[in-house]
């Protein structure tokens, strides 16, 4: 590591300003987004000391929160033993025992909840119970069947979602946000790029594919490229200094980034929230009934919950 790199204090200026980290998340506090993230960051602190397992052991605890800590995570586990296995840092059983227990504990977990856990009308009673305004009351119904009818659901996720017209242009919005911050982040060399590309392009698509929370997608996204870019500065893959030129262009990118205004779970940021409507105004999207008919005969209807 370089001594007197000026990027660190560039990194902590991102962190701090960025639309797509804590200003987006400040929108909404009471998630536990910022959990799952802290310990996504914890397992990139024990993947950078070489403790593979250890890493993989702190997500299967993250997934205990929520599970885009693996979804998220994993990814990121992947990349940085790969670069660590190409500077003969790792062997490859470091990576294959991660994975591997990883998995099995992930499994474990899958059988128990299925065994053991919650019927749909507990984790109906529990999700509607945890409403705070009534209005939002078909929200909660849609989280609670979503939840419950796990891989089931997808498909009725998928024709909610992409009723909904402004969905692909969010979609697309939200990966040009990303590669822009690729550039603010300075990943020049293909490896770092690609390195990026795995650890928050990928689950972001993923994530994008059958989950409605575009804005919250987006900015785990940036959130594992912001730790990519650092972890591999920290192990000395990425080296160079930028030049002047690249330093004006990040500066000017990261300033329009800010003018465009903090991500929300649904939106990239608060222009594309406010544009959306504008570009859409005869926008009718499907809802729960459209897309799962026999939803209240498996959830209930939220009358059949005591004190609603």
């Amino acid at each position: 590591m370089v001594r007197g790199d000026r990027l660190w204090g560039w990194f902590a200026l991102v962190m701090l300003v960025s639309p797509q980290l804590f200003w987006g998340w400040s929108r909404e506090p009471g998630r536990s987004d910022m959990i799952v993230c802290g310990f996504i960051a914890w397992s990139v602190i024990a993947a950078l000391r070489g403790r593979f397992l250890v890493a993989a052991l702190v997500l299967f605890a993250g997934a205990q929160v929520h599970e885009t800590a693996v979804i998220y995570g994993a990814p990121m586990l992947v990349a940085l033993w790969f670069v660590a296995w190409r500077q003969g840092k790792a062997s490859v059983s470091d990576g294959f025992v991660a994975v591997l227990v990883l998995g099995a504990l992930l499994a474990a977990a899958a059988f128990a909840q299925v065994r053991w856990g919650d019927d749909v009308t507990q984790v109906t009673a529990t999700m509607r119970g945890a409403r705070l305004v009534a209005d939002h009351a078909r929200l909660f119904d849609v989280a609670a069947y979503l939840t419950w009818g796990g891989f089931v659901a997808i498909s009725t996720s998928w024709c909610m979602e992409f009723s909904d017209a402004p969905v692909p242009w969010v979609i697309a919005a939200g990966f040009v946000v990303l590669l822009v911050y690729f550039r603010v982040l300075f990943a020049r060399s293909w490896r770092a790029r690609g390195v990026l590309a795995f650890a928050a392009l990928v689950p972001m698509a993923f994530m994008s594919a059958i989950a409605f929370d575009h804005g919250r997608w987006l900015l785990f996204a940036v959130a594992n490229a912001w730790l990519a870019a650092v972890a591999l500065r920290l192990i000395d893959t990425e080296t160079a200094l930028p030049t002047v030129r690249e330093w004006r262009i990040s500066g000017a990118l990261l300033a329009v980034l800010v003018l465009m205004g903090p991500g929300s779970s649904h939106y990239p940021s608060f222009l594309a929230e406010k544009l959306a409507p504008r570009l859409f105004p005869n926008n009718h999207p499907k809802w729960l009934a459209d897309c799962a008919p026999d939803w209240a005969a498996r959830l209930g209807p939220p009358e059949a919950v005591a004190g609603h």
